[in-house]
């Protein structure tokens, strides 16, 4: 037998025809079919058009990652959990892909100005009574076969002139060299 069913939006309570698309809200705790939640494409559009991120502010702290959010319309989330997956944000918060996707791009821009000082490869290469360093940071900073020893109280030397914080990095670096064999120090 063939049936007939009504599709019926469960934002606006109005019966709608689908069209290229038939959407509804995710619900694990839905066990039949009767009780899946169908959306028309005007309360969808309507949902998408909402989530219009115009800024969002990302800080981590003990491991996690937290976002506030600000929308075209003036909604502000804040305080959201976060979590960085492939091109997406999750969050605790139900929002479009788009959305998400934009938001990942927005964390991009942070996570790239938070590590624009932190060493991301540095290559050593030891010859007859020279050893150099060659490294760049995530911001693009590079020092290219810059001369180094350690002083007799254990302090990185340099032939020219380099940000304290980075030597501190290639001086790590070193150690895990000098622990591995391996010259060519990469972070992940």
């Amino acid at each position: 037998m063939i049936c007939t069913l009504n599709l019926r939006c469960s934002d606006c309570k109005k019966l709608f025809t689908a069209k290229k698309h038939l959407y509804y809200r995710n619900n694990f705790a839905t066990q039949n079919f009767a009780d899946i939640q169908l959306i028309c494409d005007s309360c969808y559009n309507n949902w998408e058009s909402f989530w219009e991120i115009t800024s969002a502010s990302f800080r981590e702290e003990n491991c996690y990652y937290y976002v506030d959010i600000l929308l075209a319309n003036g909604e502000e989330y804040v305080n959201l959990d976060c979590t960085p997956l492939d091109d997406i944000i999750v969050t605790n918060i139900d929002m479009p892909l788009a959305a998400k996707k934009h938001l990942f791009a927005l964390y991009q821009l942070w996570l790239d100005e938070k590590r624009k000082d932190l060493l991301k490869e540095c290559i050593f290469n030891e010859e007859f009574m020279k050893t150099t360093f060659t490294c760049t940071t995530y911001g693009g900073i590079e020092f290219k076969d810059i001369a180094f020893r350690f002083n007799r109280k254990g302090e990185l030397e340099v032939e020219r002139e380099v940000d304290t914080k980075i030597l501190e990095q290639v001086a790590e670096a070193w150690q895990l060299y000098e622990i591995t064999g391996n010259n060519h120090f990469k972070s992940k």
